[in-house]
């Protein structure tokens, strides 16, 4: 008797996790709609490279074609090269490579010149940019 009992409690249990992960689902199908909506709601949409890496099936969707990039010395490759997306047409970096390289935690890497950002790169090959005569 005791084992009917646990193998239909068991199976009631199970029945509830199943709606349950069905419902959190649709959820976050609702969330992810929701956000959407918002930034295409708007014309102008901040965000730190993080919350763009957190972010970034739902960047996609909403195909941003300007991205700008404040401090964008200080930014290692790899996350400014996940901000360009195949929508971007526009890419506007700003900073100064004189101040802070980005961060690098690994002398391997270092030697792999991965403390130059994407920005002194572009500058340093010539490609054409402005600089301000003073702030």
């Amino acid at each position: 008797m005791l084992s009917v009992q646990c193998r239909r409690s068991r199976e009631i249990f199970e029945e509830a996790h199943a709606h349950f992960d069905g419902v959190l689902k649709e959820s976050g199908r609702l969330e992810e709609a929701i956000k959407l909506q918002v930034l295409n709601a708007n014309v102008v949409v901040g965000m730190t490279l993080d919350g763009h890496g957190i972010n970034a099936d739902l960047v996609d969707r909403w195909k941003p074609q300007v991205v700008l990039v404040e401090e964008s010395a200080e930014c290692p490759v790899s996350k400014i090269l996940a901000c360009m997306h195949s929508s971007v047409k526009h890419f506007i970096q700003i900073g100064d490579p004189k101040q802070l390289p980005p961060p690098i935690n690994s002398h391997h890497l270092e030697r792999k010149n991965l403390s130059v950002s994407l920005m002194e790169r572009l500058m340093n090959s010539k490609v054409p940019y402005k600089t301000l005569g003073r702030q």
